[in-house]
Protein backbone atom coordinates (compact mmCIF):
# COMPACT_ATOMS: atom_id res chain seq x y z
CA UNK A 1 0.00 0.00 0.00
CA UNK A 2 2.93 2.16 0.62
CA UNK A 3 4.64 1.67 -2.34
CA UNK A 4 1.97 2.22 -4.48
CA UNK A 5 0.86 6.03 -2.74
CA UNK A 6 4.43 7.00 -3.26
CA UNK A 7 4.13 5.96 -6.68
CA UNK A 8 0.77 7.54 -6.86
CA UNK A 9 2.02 10.77 -5.58
CA UNK A 10 5.51 10.83 -7.84
CA UNK A 11 2.51 10.72 -10.87
CA UNK A 12 0.70 13.65 -9.70
CA UNK A 13 3.58 15.58 -9.33
CA UNK A 14 5.21 14.73 -12.89
CA UNK A 15 1.95 15.16 -14.30
CA UNK A 16 1.50 18.49 -12.32
CA UNK A 17 5.18 19.70 -13.71
CA UNK A 18 3.89 18.79 -17.19
CA UNK A 19 1.11 20.83 -16.99
CA UNK A 20 2.80 23.57 -15.81
CA UNK A 21 5.81 23.47 -18.36
CA UNK A 22 2.88 23.14 -21.03
CA UNK A 23 0.93 26.03 -20.09
CA UNK A 24 4.26 28.22 -19.74
CA UNK A 25 5.51 27.54 -23.56
CA UNK A 26 2.10 28.20 -24.17
CA UNK A 27 2.33 31.49 -22.67
CA UNK A 28 5.52 32.07 -24.30
CA UNK A 29 4.77 31.17 -28.10
CA UNK A 30 1.52 32.98 -27.48
CA UNK A 31 0.10 35.81 -25.85
CA UNK A 32 -3.86 33.58 -25.89
CA UNK A 33 -4.39 30.17 -25.09
CA UNK A 34 -5.29 28.18 -28.19
CA UNK A 35 -8.34 25.73 -27.89
CA UNK A 36 -6.22 22.66 -28.51
CA UNK A 37 -4.63 23.41 -25.32
CA UNK A 38 -7.46 24.26 -23.21
CA UNK A 39 -8.56 20.83 -23.94
CA UNK A 40 -5.09 19.52 -22.59
CA UNK A 41 -4.91 21.73 -19.94
CA UNK A 42 -9.04 20.09 -18.99
CA UNK A 43 -7.94 16.73 -19.69
CA UNK A 44 -4.53 17.33 -17.28
CA UNK A 45 -6.30 18.38 -14.86
CA UNK A 46 -9.04 15.62 -14.82
CA UNK A 47 -6.64 13.28 -14.25
CA UNK A 48 -5.03 14.62 -11.67
CA UNK A 49 -8.55 14.94 -10.17
CA UNK A 50 -8.73 10.98 -10.02
CA UNK A 51 -5.69 10.05 -8.91
CA UNK A 52 -6.69 12.09 -6.12
CA UNK A 53 -9.31 10.54 -5.46
CA UNK A 54 -7.98 7.41 -5.84
CA UNK A 55 -5.09 8.02 -3.04
CA UNK A 56 -7.57 9.15 -0.29
CA UNK A 57 -9.84 6.14 -1.13
CA UNK A 58 -6.31 3.24 -1.07
CA UNK A 59 -5.87 5.15 2.50
CA UNK A 60 -9.17 5.06 3.45
CA UNK A 61 -9.29 1.29 3.08
CA UNK A 62 -6.09 0.97 4.81
CA UNK A 63 -7.78 1.87 7.95
CA UNK A 64 -10.79 0.42 7.76
CA UNK A 65 -9.73 -3.21 7.06
CA UNK A 66 -8.83 -5.15 10.00
CA UNK A 67 -9.23 -8.92 11.63
CA UNK A 68 -11.37 -7.78 14.41
CA UNK A 69 -10.31 -9.79 18.08
CA UNK A 70 -11.97 -9.41 21.27
CA UNK A 71 -14.49 -7.37 20.05
CA UNK A 72 -17.53 -6.78 22.50
CA UNK A 73 -21.66 -7.15 22.10
CA UNK A 74 -22.84 -4.55 19.70
CA UNK A 75 -26.51 -5.41 19.72
CA UNK A 76 -28.75 -7.64 21.48
CA UNK A 77 -30.05 -10.50 19.64
CA UNK A 78 -33.22 -9.96 18.52
CA UNK A 79 -36.28 -11.70 16.51
CA UNK A 80 -38.36 -9.97 14.13
CA UNK A 81 -40.57 -8.75 16.83
CA UNK A 82 -37.89 -7.39 19.27
CA UNK A 83 -35.23 -5.58 16.52
CA UNK A 84 -33.95 -2.78 16.83
CA UNK A 85 -31.01 -1.00 14.87
CA UNK A 86 -27.94 -1.69 16.67
CA UNK A 87 -27.18 1.09 19.33
CA UNK A 88 -23.34 0.23 21.04
CA UNK A 89 -20.51 1.94 18.92
CA UNK A 90 -18.75 -1.68 18.08
CA UNK A 91 -18.88 -4.47 14.78
CA UNK A 92 -21.46 -6.91 15.35
CA UNK A 93 -20.76 -10.19 17.38
CA UNK A 94 -20.71 -12.38 14.10
CA UNK A 95 -17.60 -10.96 12.97
CA UNK A 96 -15.51 -11.87 16.08
CA UNK A 97 -12.54 -14.19 15.42
CA UNK A 98 -13.68 -13.71 11.76
CA UNK A 99 -12.11 -11.43 8.44
CA UNK A 100 -13.78 -8.52 6.89
CA UNK A 101 -14.00 -9.74 3.57
CA UNK A 102 -11.03 -7.86 1.46
CA UNK A 103 -11.63 -5.53 -2.38
CA UNK A 104 -8.45 -4.27 -3.71
CA UNK A 105 -6.08 -4.98 -0.74
CA UNK A 106 -3.89 -8.56 -1.00
CA UNK A 107 -4.73 -10.19 2.42
CA UNK A 108 -0.71 -9.82 3.01
CA UNK A 109 -1.58 -6.27 4.18
CA UNK A 110 -4.02 -7.03 6.91
CA UNK A 111 -3.92 -4.97 10.11
CA UNK A 112 -5.34 -6.07 13.60
CA UNK A 113 -7.66 -3.08 14.21
CA UNK A 114 -8.01 -1.20 17.77
CA UNK A 115 -10.59 -0.05 19.61
CA UNK A 116 -9.73 3.34 18.41
CA UNK A 117 -9.83 2.96 15.37
CA UNK A 118 -12.83 0.33 15.16
CA UNK A 119 -14.74 3.65 16.87
CA UNK A 120 -13.13 5.97 14.63
CA UNK A 121 -14.53 3.91 11.76
CA UNK A 122 -17.77 3.91 13.09
CA UNK A 123 -18.05 7.65 13.45
CA UNK A 124 -17.26 8.01 10.11
CA UNK A 125 -19.93 5.88 9.06
CA UNK A 126 -22.78 7.20 11.37
CA UNK A 127 -21.88 10.81 11.54
CA UNK A 128 -24.19 11.86 8.06
CA UNK A 129 -27.05 10.97 9.68
CA UNK A 130 -26.67 11.98 13.01
CA UNK A 131 -27.58 15.31 14.77
CA UNK A 132 -24.63 17.02 16.48
CA UNK A 133 -26.26 18.71 20.21
CA UNK A 134 -22.62 19.85 21.18
CA UNK A 135 -20.34 17.87 22.18
CA UNK A 136 -23.28 14.94 21.65
CA UNK A 137 -24.18 13.40 18.78
CA UNK A 138 -27.79 11.93 18.63
CA UNK A 139 -28.98 9.44 15.66
CA UNK A 140 -33.03 8.34 14.82
CA UNK A 141 -33.69 5.65 14.15
CA UNK A 142 -37.22 3.67 13.56
CA UNK A 143 -39.25 1.37 11.56
CA UNK A 144 -43.17 1.29 10.91
CA UNK A 145 -44.72 -1.65 11.39
CA UNK A 146 -47.81 -3.08 9.96
CA UNK A 147 -49.33 -6.44 10.15
CA UNK A 148 -53.12 -8.18 9.72
CA UNK A 149 -53.71 -10.89 11.89
CA UNK A 150 -56.62 -13.42 11.58
CA UNK A 151 -57.29 -16.17 13.98
CA UNK A 152 -60.22 -18.84 13.42
CA UNK A 153 -60.76 -18.60 17.55
CA UNK A 154 -61.27 -15.73 19.77
CA UNK A 155 -57.96 -15.08 21.91
CA UNK A 156 -57.15 -12.98 25.35
CA UNK A 157 -55.38 -10.24 22.69
CA UNK A 158 -56.70 -8.62 20.39
CA UNK A 159 -53.76 -7.39 17.67
CA UNK A 160 -51.07 -9.71 18.67
CA UNK A 161 -51.40 -13.73 19.11
CA UNK A 162 -52.66 -14.30 22.54
CA UNK A 163 -54.10 -17.60 24.52
CA UNK A 164 -57.14 -19.09 22.55
CA UNK A 165 -60.74 -18.80 24.34
CA UNK A 166 -62.64 -22.15 24.99
CA UNK A 167 -66.71 -22.40 24.53
CA UNK A 168 -68.87 -21.83 21.65
CA UNK A 169 -69.04 -18.23 22.19
CA UNK A 170 -65.52 -17.80 21.30
CA UNK A 171 -65.55 -19.92 18.20
CA UNK A 172 -65.28 -17.39 15.53
CA UNK A 173 -63.00 -15.96 13.35
CA UNK A 174 -61.35 -12.45 14.13
CA UNK A 175 -58.94 -10.34 12.25
CA UNK A 176 -57.57 -7.23 12.81
CA UNK A 177 -55.16 -4.76 11.15
CA UNK A 178 -52.90 -2.68 13.54
CA UNK A 179 -49.63 -0.20 12.76
CA UNK A 180 -49.36 0.19 16.87
CA UNK A 181 -45.94 -1.47 16.68
CA UNK A 182 -44.19 1.28 14.97
CA UNK A 183 -41.85 2.49 17.05
CA UNK A 184 -39.23 5.71 17.31
CA UNK A 185 -35.98 5.54 19.23
CA UNK A 186 -32.90 8.18 19.67
CA UNK A 187 -29.30 6.66 19.50
CA UNK A 188 -27.13 8.84 21.91
CA UNK A 189 -23.29 9.17 21.76
CA UNK A 190 -21.81 11.20 24.09
CA UNK A 191 -17.70 11.96 25.01
CA UNK A 192 -15.55 9.48 26.34
CA UNK A 193 -15.17 9.26 30.28
CA UNK A 194 -11.94 8.85 31.51
CA UNK A 195 -12.16 6.07 33.68
CA UNK A 196 -11.32 2.19 33.92
CA UNK A 197 -9.26 2.95 31.46
CA UNK A 198 -11.09 5.03 29.32
CA UNK A 199 -14.86 4.16 28.43
CA UNK A 200 -17.31 5.19 25.56
CA UNK A 201 -20.58 6.89 26.72
CA UNK A 202 -23.38 6.23 24.84
CA UNK A 203 -27.45 5.83 25.87
CA UNK A 204 -30.61 5.25 24.03
CA UNK A 205 -34.40 6.24 24.12
CA UNK A 206 -37.04 3.79 22.69
CA UNK A 207 -40.90 4.33 22.57
CA UNK A 208 -43.72 2.14 20.85
CA UNK A 209 -47.21 2.99 20.19
CA UNK A 210 -48.49 -0.18 21.81
CA UNK A 211 -49.52 0.85 25.66
CA UNK A 212 -52.93 -0.64 26.72
CA UNK A 213 -56.01 0.82 24.62
CA UNK A 214 -59.46 -0.11 23.44
CA UNK A 215 -59.22 0.88 19.81
CA UNK A 216 -56.51 0.37 17.07
CA UNK A 217 -56.29 3.21 15.53
CA UNK A 218 -55.78 5.19 19.16
CA UNK A 219 -52.03 4.00 20.13
CA UNK A 220 -50.93 5.25 23.60
CA UNK A 221 -46.98 5.95 24.01
CA UNK A 222 -45.37 3.27 25.50
CA UNK A 223 -41.61 3.46 26.67
CA UNK A 224 -39.67 0.38 25.93
CA UNK A 225 -36.19 1.19 26.59
CA UNK A 226 -34.51 4.43 28.11
CA UNK A 227 -30.38 3.70 29.32
CA UNK A 228 -26.90 5.22 29.44
CA UNK A 229 -24.07 3.03 29.34
CA UNK A 230 -20.66 3.37 29.16
CA UNK A 231 -17.98 0.19 28.13
CA UNK A 232 -14.83 -0.73 26.88
CA UNK A 233 -13.00 -4.05 25.92
CA UNK A 234 -13.45 -4.97 30.04
CA UNK A 235 -16.32 -3.45 31.85
CA UNK A 236 -19.46 -2.15 30.62
CA UNK A 237 -21.89 -0.15 32.84
CA UNK A 238 -25.62 0.25 31.86
CA UNK A 239 -28.23 2.38 34.11
CA UNK A 240 -31.94 2.50 33.11
CA UNK A 241 -34.04 0.44 31.69
CA UNK A 242 -33.58 -2.28 28.89
CA UNK A 243 -33.68 -6.10 28.09
CA UNK A 244 -33.69 -8.68 31.34
CA UNK A 245 -29.86 -10.06 31.79
CA UNK A 246 -31.77 -13.25 31.47
CA UNK A 247 -33.09 -15.42 28.59
CA UNK A 248 -31.72 -12.47 26.04
CA UNK A 249 -32.82 -14.19 23.07
CA UNK A 250 -35.87 -13.90 20.98
CA UNK A 251 -37.02 -16.73 18.93
CA UNK A 252 -38.25 -15.30 14.72
CA UNK A 253 -41.42 -14.99 15.92
CA UNK A 254 -43.18 -12.46 13.38
CA UNK A 255 -46.11 -11.02 16.07
CA UNK A 256 -45.47 -8.12 18.27
CA UNK A 257 -46.29 -10.57 21.14
CA UNK A 258 -42.35 -12.37 21.07
CA UNK A 259 -43.79 -15.38 22.71
CA UNK A 260 -44.59 -13.30 26.06
CA UNK A 261 -46.38 -15.74 28.26
CA UNK A 262 -45.97 -18.04 26.12
CA UNK A 263 -42.70 -19.66 26.79
CA UNK A 264 -40.40 -17.14 26.25
CA UNK A 265 -38.99 -15.68 29.50
CA UNK A 266 -37.27 -12.34 30.05
CA UNK A 267 -38.72 -8.33 29.35
CA UNK A 268 -37.39 -4.87 30.22
CA UNK A 269 -37.47 -3.87 33.09
CA UNK A 270 -35.11 -0.76 35.23
CA UNK A 271 -31.52 -2.20 36.23
CA UNK A 272 -28.33 -1.20 36.91
CA UNK A 273 -25.87 -3.32 35.76
CA UNK A 274 -22.47 -4.64 35.73
CA UNK A 275 -20.45 -6.55 32.35
CA UNK A 276 -16.73 -8.25 33.03
CA UNK A 277 -15.33 -9.33 29.42
CA UNK A 278 -13.04 -12.16 29.58
CA UNK A 279 -10.87 -13.06 26.46
CA UNK A 280 -9.18 -16.45 26.66
CA UNK A 281 -8.11 -16.23 23.05
CA UNK A 282 -8.62 -14.71 19.86
CA UNK A 283 -12.04 -16.80 18.92
CA UNK A 284 -13.28 -16.90 22.68
CA UNK A 285 -15.22 -14.64 24.85
CA UNK A 286 -16.99 -15.29 28.19
CA UNK A 287 -19.02 -12.07 29.43
CA UNK A 288 -20.58 -11.99 33.08
CA UNK A 289 -23.27 -9.39 33.59
CA UNK A 290 -24.72 -9.02 37.20
CA UNK A 291 -27.26 -6.23 38.21
CA UNK A 292 -30.20 -5.52 40.06
CA UNK A 293 -33.45 -5.07 38.46
CA UNK A 294 -36.61 -3.96 39.51
CA UNK A 295 -39.56 -6.37 38.42
CA UNK A 296 -43.11 -4.97 37.81
CA UNK A 297 -45.48 -7.82 38.37
CA UNK A 298 -48.22 -8.07 35.36
CA UNK A 299 -50.26 -10.64 36.64
CA UNK A 300 -52.04 -8.29 39.11
CA UNK A 301 -51.12 -4.79 38.17
CA UNK A 302 -53.29 -2.76 40.76
CA UNK A 303 -52.39 -4.57 43.71
CA UNK A 304 -48.62 -5.35 42.65
CA UNK A 305 -46.12 -3.69 45.33
CA UNK A 306 -42.28 -3.16 44.60
CA UNK A 307 -40.71 -5.79 46.65
CA UNK A 308 -38.08 -5.19 49.74
CA UNK A 309 -35.48 -5.22 47.60
CA UNK A 310 -34.74 -5.39 44.06
CA UNK A 311 -34.22 -8.81 42.17
CA UNK A 312 -31.00 -10.17 41.03
CA UNK A 313 -29.97 -10.94 37.91
CA UNK A 314 -26.71 -12.48 36.61
CA UNK A 315 -25.84 -14.40 33.46
CA UNK A 316 -22.20 -15.92 32.01
CA UNK A 317 -21.87 -16.06 28.36
CA UNK A 318 -19.47 -17.45 25.73
CA UNK A 319 -19.16 -16.96 22.60
CA UNK A 320 -17.28 -19.09 20.10
CA UNK A 321 -16.26 -18.11 16.71
CA UNK A 322 -15.34 -20.48 13.93
CA UNK A 323 -13.66 -20.39 10.46
CA UNK A 324 -16.29 -22.80 9.44
CA UNK A 325 -18.68 -20.65 10.04
CA UNK A 326 -19.56 -16.26 9.86
CA UNK A 327 -21.91 -16.94 12.64
CA UNK A 328 -20.26 -17.51 16.07
CA UNK A 329 -21.49 -20.06 19.26
CA UNK A 330 -23.54 -18.50 21.64
CA UNK A 331 -23.82 -20.25 25.04
CA UNK A 332 -25.56 -18.93 28.36
CA UNK A 333 -26.88 -19.90 31.66
CA UNK A 334 -28.13 -17.03 34.28
CA UNK A 335 -30.43 -16.93 37.02
CA UNK A 336 -32.24 -14.43 39.22
CA UNK A 337 -34.15 -14.15 42.62
CA UNK A 338 -36.33 -11.71 44.50
CA UNK A 339 -39.33 -11.19 46.08
CA UNK A 340 -42.84 -9.59 44.57
CA UNK A 341 -45.45 -8.13 46.95
CA UNK A 342 -49.43 -7.77 46.77
CA UNK A 343 -51.47 -5.32 48.63
CA UNK A 344 -54.91 -7.18 48.56
CA UNK A 345 -58.10 -6.43 50.12
CA UNK A 346 -57.41 -7.12 53.59
CA UNK A 347 -53.87 -8.44 53.40
CA UNK A 348 -50.73 -8.04 52.14
CA UNK A 349 -49.02 -10.76 50.57
CA UNK A 350 -45.45 -11.52 49.82
CA UNK A 351 -43.78 -14.13 47.28
CA UNK A 352 -40.59 -15.71 46.17
CA UNK A 353 -39.11 -15.19 42.55
CA UNK A 354 -36.68 -17.31 41.37
CA UNK A 355 -35.41 -18.71 38.00
CA UNK A 356 -32.31 -20.91 36.32
CA UNK A 357 -32.01 -20.48 32.57
CA UNK A 358 -30.23 -21.94 29.62
CA UNK A 359 -29.60 -19.85 26.52
CA UNK A 360 -27.90 -21.89 22.97
CA UNK A 361 -27.55 -20.22 19.25
CA UNK A 362 -25.82 -22.77 17.23
CA UNK A 363 -25.40 -21.96 13.86
CA UNK A 364 -24.46 -25.38 11.61
CA UNK A 365 -23.65 -23.37 8.57
CA UNK A 366 -23.82 -19.97 7.30
CA UNK A 367 -27.61 -20.25 6.54
CA UNK A 368 -28.79 -23.18 8.67
CA UNK A 369 -28.80 -23.33 12.24
CA UNK A 370 -30.65 -23.73 16.03
CA UNK A 371 -31.45 -21.72 18.70
CA UNK A 372 -33.44 -22.46 22.13
CA UNK A 373 -33.80 -21.48 25.61
CA UNK A 374 -34.77 -23.00 28.72
CA UNK A 375 -36.21 -21.71 32.45
CA UNK A 376 -37.89 -23.35 35.32
CA UNK A 377 -38.53 -20.90 38.32
CA UNK A 378 -41.53 -19.91 40.58
CA UNK A 379 -43.37 -16.15 40.57
CA UNK A 380 -42.37 -15.13 36.85
CA UNK A 381 -45.23 -12.83 35.95
CA UNK A 382 -42.77 -9.82 36.32
CA UNK A 383 -40.66 -11.85 33.89
CA UNK A 384 -43.44 -12.75 31.49
CA UNK A 385 -43.28 -16.77 32.43
CA UNK A 386 -46.09 -18.85 34.50
CA UNK A 387 -48.75 -17.98 31.56
CA UNK A 388 -48.46 -13.70 33.38
CA UNK A 389 -49.16 -16.36 36.35
CA UNK A 390 -46.93 -15.55 39.81
CA UNK A 391 -49.24 -15.98 42.86
CA UNK A 392 -52.64 -18.15 42.77
CA UNK A 393 -55.45 -15.52 43.42
CA UNK A 394 -59.08 -14.66 42.13
CA UNK A 395 -59.81 -11.00 42.52
CA UNK A 396 -63.46 -11.51 41.91
CA UNK A 397 -63.95 -13.82 44.65
CA UNK A 398 -60.90 -12.89 47.17
CA UNK A 399 -59.88 -16.46 47.23
CA UNK A 400 -57.02 -18.66 46.77
CA UNK A 401 -53.75 -19.74 48.51
CA UNK A 402 -51.78 -16.88 47.49
CA UNK A 403 -48.52 -19.09 46.76
CA UNK A 404 -46.28 -18.66 44.01
CA UNK A 405 -46.96 -20.86 41.32
CA UNK A 406 -44.08 -23.22 39.74
CA UNK A 407 -43.68 -22.94 36.12
CA UNK A 408 -41.61 -24.60 33.46
CA UNK A 409 -40.97 -23.37 30.03
CA UNK A 410 -38.65 -22.29 27.21
CA UNK A 411 -38.57 -22.35 23.06
CA UNK A 412 -36.95 -24.21 20.36
CA UNK A 413 -36.61 -22.97 16.74
CA UNK A 414 -34.89 -24.44 13.39
CA UNK A 415 -33.87 -20.92 10.89
CA UNK A 416 -32.84 -21.25 7.25
CA UNK A 417 -32.23 -18.24 5.37
CA UNK A 418 -32.61 -20.07 1.50
CA UNK A 419 -31.32 -16.66 -0.08
CA UNK A 420 -29.49 -13.44 1.29
CA UNK A 421 -33.21 -12.09 1.21
CA UNK A 422 -35.50 -15.27 1.90
CA UNK A 423 -35.78 -16.55 5.61
CA UNK A 424 -37.49 -19.35 6.97
CA UNK A 425 -37.75 -20.48 10.66
CA UNK A 426 -39.88 -23.16 12.47
CA UNK A 427 -40.12 -23.27 16.14
CA UNK A 428 -41.87 -24.16 19.48
CA UNK A 429 -42.73 -22.97 22.15
CA UNK A 430 -44.67 -23.45 25.57
CA UNK A 431 -45.46 -22.59 29.13
CA UNK A 432 -46.38 -25.16 31.67
CA UNK A 433 -46.91 -23.31 35.47
CA UNK A 434 -47.39 -26.53 37.91
CA UNK A 435 -50.96 -27.78 38.28
CA UNK A 436 -51.01 -28.43 42.38
CA UNK A 437 -50.26 -24.56 42.86
CA UNK A 438 -53.14 -23.77 40.98
CA UNK A 439 -56.44 -23.34 42.99
CA UNK A 440 -58.32 -20.28 41.06
CA UNK A 441 -56.16 -19.02 38.67
CA UNK A 442 -56.93 -20.02 34.78
CA UNK A 443 -54.26 -21.43 32.55
CA UNK A 444 -52.36 -24.30 33.39
CA UNK A 445 -50.81 -25.03 29.99
CA UNK A 446 -49.96 -23.08 26.84
CA UNK A 447 -48.06 -23.96 23.75
CA UNK A 448 -47.36 -22.74 20.45
CA UNK A 449 -46.27 -24.15 17.23
CA UNK A 450 -45.08 -21.52 14.47
CA UNK A 451 -43.73 -21.71 11.20
CA UNK A 452 -42.78 -18.61 9.14
CA UNK A 453 -41.32 -17.02 5.79
CA UNK A 454 -39.99 -13.55 5.13
CA UNK A 455 -38.62 -11.64 2.26
CA UNK A 456 -36.39 -8.68 2.21
CA UNK A 457 -37.16 -6.72 -0.65
CA UNK A 458 -34.47 -3.80 0.29
CA UNK A 459 -31.99 -3.61 3.63
CA UNK A 460 -34.82 -1.08 4.96
CA UNK A 461 -38.23 -3.11 3.88
CA UNK A 462 -39.67 -6.00 4.81
CA UNK A 463 -42.30 -8.87 4.67
CA UNK A 464 -43.38 -12.22 6.33
CA UNK A 465 -46.04 -14.53 6.85
CA UNK A 466 -46.43 -16.81 9.54
CA UNK A 467 -48.90 -19.60 10.50
CA UNK A 468 -49.22 -20.81 14.15
CA UNK A 469 -51.41 -23.22 15.99
CA UNK A 470 -51.85 -22.59 20.05
CA UNK A 471 -52.74 -24.37 22.16
CA UNK A 472 -54.10 -23.73 25.79
CA UNK A 473 -55.29 -25.63 28.86
CA UNK A 474 -57.73 -24.53 31.50
CA UNK A 475 -58.33 -25.19 35.16
CA UNK A 476 -61.81 -26.87 35.25
CA UNK A 477 -64.65 -24.80 35.91
CA UNK A 478 -63.22 -21.52 34.69
CA UNK A 479 -64.97 -22.32 31.00
CA UNK A 480 -67.58 -24.46 29.89
CA UNK A 481 -64.52 -26.47 28.17
CA UNK A 482 -61.06 -27.04 29.44
CA UNK A 483 -59.01 -26.69 26.39
CA UNK A 484 -59.36 -24.11 23.38
CA UNK A 485 -56.83 -24.07 19.92
CA UNK A 486 -56.54 -21.84 17.44
CA UNK A 487 -55.20 -21.65 14.01
CA UNK A 488 -53.57 -17.99 13.07
CA UNK A 489 -52.09 -16.18 10.10
CA UNK A 490 -50.64 -13.09 10.09
CA UNK A 491 -48.85 -10.58 7.32
CA UNK A 492 -46.61 -8.00 8.39
CA UNK A 493 -44.83 -5.45 6.72
CA UNK A 494 -41.66 -3.24 8.22
CA UNK A 495 -40.01 -0.86 6.65
CA UNK A 496 -36.80 0.34 9.32
CA UNK A 497 -34.67 3.69 9.09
Amino acid sequence: MKKFTLKTLCVLWILGIAAGCALAAESKDSAQISPEMMERFERLEAETQQLREEVARLNAQKESVSRPVKQKRSMIDSNISEEIPPVEMAVPESTVGASIPLTEIEASEQEVMTRAEVDAYIERHIRDNAWKVGKMRVTPYGMIWASVLSTDQKTDASDWIGNPLPGDANDRTVTSIQARTSRLGLKIAAPNVNILGGMRSYGLVEIDFANNCNSENKGTLQLREAYWALENDCYKILFGQTKDIISPLYAHFYDYNALYGLGNLGYRNPMLSFTRYFYFSENVKMDWTTGLVQICGMDFPAYDQMGSYPTLQSRIGWTIARDCCRYPIKFGVGAHIGEQRYDFPGERDRIESWSVNVDLELPVTDRFGVRAEFFHGQGLAGNVGGCYQSIDYNPATGQGTRNSIHSTGGWAEIWWDWTDQLHWAVGYSGDDPHNGDIEECKILNTRIVFVNVKYDFTEFLTSGIQYTYHMTDYRPGVYSEDFAHANGIEWMWRLTF
